[in-house]
């Protein structure tokens, strides 16, 4: 009589049921680079109800990324990256700052480029995009170690994670100047 109860219980659930929780995602995530907001790879892709009302809505076309570039050539671009460097400096209110140093041209500094005075411990934080001659290039990526260092890195265009081999900002509360890695 109970296990009778209980499955005119699910039958009725469901008929109501709109959608139905996942209990786990398998599968692989494929995102053109014209798509924004995904943030990899400090997404967390939710198997409930939160993918499609907290994830997949903040995904958006970034439209400047679908024009063609003009000049100069994408090979110049990466040229310009290889030959590069990541520059970073200490706030006073304990917040890093960092933009990219072109072999040839003026600092650049995305629009998104600031890390918080605490930042979580071995994540990666990504800036917004990186744009050379109207070209975007990349992203600058970095995260707070244990020691209370921070490591930077270059993301390309491509998806390519760029180490250079002087790439740490000591640890400290002290304002400083802009420190340069070595070259990427």
């Amino acid at each position: 009589e109970r296990i009778e109860y209980i499955n005119d219980i699910q039958r009725y659930m469901a008929t109501q049921m709109y959608v139905v929780p996942y209990p786990a995602i398998a599968g692989v995530w494929a995102v053109n680079p014209w798509v924004r907001q995904f943030d990899y790879p400090g997404v967390h892709i939710k198997a409930t109800y939160g993918r499609g009302r907290e994830f997949l809505p903040t995904l958006h076309v970034d439209r400047d990324s679908l024009r063609q570039p003009t000049s100069p050539s994408t090979a110049e671009s990466s040229t310009s990256v290889r030959n590069g460097r990541i520059v970073a400096r200490r706030l006073s209110n304990g917040r890093i700052e960092f933009g990219f140093q072109p072999a040839q041209g003026p600092l650049v500094q995305p629009a998104s480029r600031f890390m918080p005075a605490k930042p979580p411990i071995d994540r990666w934080l990504n800036s917004s995009d990186v744009v050379l001659a109207g070209i975007v290039v990349g992203r600058i990526s970095a995260r707070r170690l244990a020691d209370g260092r921070t490591e930077f890195s270059f993301i390309t265009a491509d998806g390519a994670r760029i180490s250079p081999r002087g790439r740490y900002l000591p640890a400290g509360d002290s304002t400083t100047g802009w420190l340069r890695s070595s070259l990427l």
